[in-house]
Protein backbone atom coordinates (compact mmCIF):
# COMPACT_ATOMS: atom_id res chain seq x y z
CA UNK A 1 0.00 0.00 0.00
CA UNK A 2 1.25 3.42 -0.78
CA UNK A 3 1.47 6.24 1.75
CA UNK A 4 -1.65 8.09 0.49
CA UNK A 5 -3.90 5.07 0.96
CA UNK A 6 -2.55 4.44 4.48
CA UNK A 7 -3.13 8.09 5.41
CA UNK A 8 -6.66 7.98 3.98
CA UNK A 9 -7.49 4.82 5.98
CA UNK A 10 -6.06 6.30 9.19
CA UNK A 11 -8.03 9.54 8.78
CA UNK A 12 -11.17 7.55 7.96
CA UNK A 13 -10.83 5.40 11.10
CA UNK A 14 -10.24 8.45 13.31
CA UNK A 15 -13.26 10.28 11.88
CA UNK A 16 -15.46 7.20 12.25
CA UNK A 17 -14.44 6.78 15.90
CA UNK A 18 -15.23 10.46 16.54
CA UNK A 19 -18.58 10.16 14.79
CA UNK A 20 -19.47 7.03 16.77
CA UNK A 21 -18.55 8.80 20.03
CA UNK A 22 -20.71 11.79 19.16
CA UNK A 23 -23.67 9.58 18.28
CA UNK A 24 -23.35 7.53 21.47
CA UNK A 25 -23.03 10.69 23.55
CA UNK A 26 -26.07 12.28 21.93
CA UNK A 27 -28.13 9.11 22.30
CA UNK A 28 -27.26 8.70 25.98
CA UNK A 29 -28.09 12.35 26.67
CA UNK A 30 -31.44 12.23 24.86
CA UNK A 31 -32.59 8.75 25.80
CA UNK A 32 -30.60 7.89 28.91
CA UNK A 33 -31.87 8.27 32.46
CA UNK A 34 -32.51 11.76 33.72
CA UNK A 35 -29.71 12.81 36.05
CA UNK A 36 -31.74 13.79 39.14
CA UNK A 37 -34.93 11.87 38.51
CA UNK A 38 -33.89 8.38 39.71
CA UNK A 39 -32.37 9.93 42.83
CA UNK A 40 -35.64 11.64 43.81
CA UNK A 41 -37.80 8.67 42.86
CA UNK A 42 -35.75 6.33 45.04
CA UNK A 43 -36.23 8.63 48.01
CA UNK A 44 -39.93 9.20 47.34
CA UNK A 45 -40.46 5.43 47.12
CA UNK A 46 -40.25 5.42 50.93
CA UNK A 47 -43.52 7.37 51.07
CA UNK A 48 -46.91 5.65 51.14
CA UNK A 49 -48.47 5.30 47.67
CA UNK A 50 -51.09 7.98 48.28
CA UNK A 51 -48.43 10.50 49.37
CA UNK A 52 -46.31 9.68 46.32
CA UNK A 53 -49.36 10.28 44.11
CA UNK A 54 -50.15 13.54 45.91
CA UNK A 55 -46.59 14.79 45.46
CA UNK A 56 -46.44 13.77 41.78
CA UNK A 57 -49.79 15.44 41.16
CA UNK A 58 -48.54 18.60 42.87
CA UNK A 59 -45.41 18.61 40.70
CA UNK A 60 -47.43 18.05 37.52
CA UNK A 61 -49.78 20.93 38.40
CA UNK A 62 -46.85 23.23 39.23
CA UNK A 63 -45.18 22.33 35.95
CA UNK A 64 -48.33 23.10 33.96
CA UNK A 65 -49.10 26.33 35.84
CA UNK A 66 -45.52 27.56 35.56
CA UNK A 67 -45.21 26.95 31.81
CA UNK A 68 -46.34 30.49 30.88
CA UNK A 69 -43.73 31.90 33.28
CA UNK A 70 -41.01 29.71 31.77
CA UNK A 71 -42.05 30.84 28.29
CA UNK A 72 -41.96 34.49 29.34
CA UNK A 73 -38.54 34.06 30.98
CA UNK A 74 -37.24 32.45 27.78
CA UNK A 75 -38.56 35.38 25.71
CA UNK A 76 -37.13 37.96 28.14
CA UNK A 77 -33.77 36.20 28.08
CA UNK A 78 -33.76 36.38 24.29
CA UNK A 79 -34.58 40.09 24.45
CA UNK A 80 -31.77 40.63 26.97
CA UNK A 81 -29.34 38.81 24.67
CA UNK A 82 -30.49 40.97 21.75
CA UNK A 83 -29.81 44.07 23.84
CA UNK A 84 -26.31 42.75 24.48
CA UNK A 85 -25.76 42.15 20.76
CA UNK A 86 -27.05 45.58 19.71
CA UNK A 87 -24.70 48.06 18.08
CA UNK A 88 -24.97 50.39 21.08
CA UNK A 89 -25.44 48.83 24.51
CA UNK A 90 -28.38 50.16 26.56
CA UNK A 91 -27.49 49.29 30.16
CA UNK A 92 -30.84 50.46 31.54
CA UNK A 93 -32.84 48.31 29.10
CA UNK A 94 -30.61 45.33 29.82
CA UNK A 95 -31.03 45.78 33.57
CA UNK A 96 -34.80 46.10 33.16
CA UNK A 97 -34.90 42.74 31.33
CA UNK A 98 -32.74 41.09 34.01
CA UNK A 99 -34.99 42.49 36.74
CA UNK A 100 -38.10 41.13 35.02
CA UNK A 101 -36.46 37.70 34.70
CA UNK A 102 -35.46 37.74 38.37
CA UNK A 103 -38.97 38.73 39.45
CA UNK A 104 -40.59 35.97 37.38
CA UNK A 105 -38.20 33.37 38.74
CA UNK A 106 -38.88 34.56 42.28
CA UNK A 107 -42.60 34.30 41.57
CA UNK A 108 -42.13 30.73 40.34
CA UNK A 109 -40.07 29.78 43.40
CA UNK A 110 -42.63 31.31 45.75
CA UNK A 111 -45.46 29.38 44.09
CA UNK A 112 -43.47 26.17 44.53
CA UNK A 113 -42.78 26.99 48.18
CA UNK A 114 -46.49 27.67 48.73
CA UNK A 115 -47.42 24.33 47.14
CA UNK A 116 -44.92 22.42 49.28
CA UNK A 117 -46.15 24.29 52.35
CA UNK A 118 -49.68 23.23 51.49
CA UNK A 119 -48.92 19.49 51.43
CA UNK A 120 -46.35 19.60 54.22
CA UNK A 121 -49.05 20.77 56.62
CA UNK A 122 -50.91 17.51 56.07
CA UNK A 123 -47.91 15.18 56.24
CA UNK A 124 -46.27 13.56 59.26
CA UNK A 125 -42.77 14.59 60.38
CA UNK A 126 -41.33 11.38 58.85
CA UNK A 127 -43.03 12.07 55.52
CA UNK A 128 -41.78 15.67 55.55
CA UNK A 129 -38.25 14.40 56.17
CA UNK A 130 -38.53 12.18 53.09
CA UNK A 131 -39.94 15.13 51.13
CA UNK A 132 -37.05 17.35 52.23
CA UNK A 133 -34.51 14.72 51.18
CA UNK A 134 -36.20 14.34 47.79
CA UNK A 135 -36.17 18.10 47.23
CA UNK A 136 -32.44 18.31 47.93
CA UNK A 137 -30.28 18.48 44.83
CA UNK A 138 -28.87 15.09 43.94
CA UNK A 139 -25.16 14.64 44.53
CA UNK A 140 -23.01 15.18 41.47
CA UNK A 141 -21.13 12.14 40.19
CA UNK A 142 -18.29 11.42 42.59
CA UNK A 143 -19.64 13.79 45.25
CA UNK A 144 -20.31 12.34 48.71
CA UNK A 145 -23.36 13.61 50.52
CA UNK A 146 -23.12 13.99 54.28
CA UNK A 147 -26.36 12.97 56.00
CA UNK A 148 -27.90 15.76 58.04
Amino acid sequence: MNRTVKTFILVSVVLNVLLAGMLIGQFSRDYGPSWGKPYNEKILAALPAEKQAEFKDLMARRQAEDQPIRDEVRALREEALNILKAESFDAAAYQAQIDKIRDLRAQKHQRMADAVKEIAGRWSPQERTILADAMRRPPRPGEKRVAK
